[in-house]
């Protein structure tokens, strides 16, 4: 075998080898699983008790659990009637 022969088959072993290995990558990437990350939106609080059931225990009653509650008349406690807020560039 020539150096150029030689010089030759390393380079296609090379080429063939950076292809396996990238197509290799891509199917791996590619395949989904079980545990993909869901859309992002509202996951509700009660689907954290069979994972996490001493911190839900922790959260129940706390500052931010009462945070997260719907805006009504009975969860907001501030009187915002006829108030104003602004920044000194917009008013709301």
């Amino acid at each position: 075998m020539t150096l150029l022969q030689t010089i030759r088959f390393s380079a296609c072993r090379m080429l063939i080898g950076l292809t396996l290995s990238g197509m290799l990558l891509l199917i791996a990437c590619s395949r989904n699983s079980e545990h993909d990350a869901a859309s992002p939106g509202f996951v509700d609080n009660r689907l954290c008790i069979d994972c996490h059931p001493a911190q839900y225990e922790q959260w129940r009653g706390s500052h931010h659990d009462l945070a997260m509650q719907p805006a009504n008349e009975t969860t907001v406690l501030g009187n915002f009637a006829d108030a104003v807020y602004g920044d000194g560039r917009m008013e709301a």
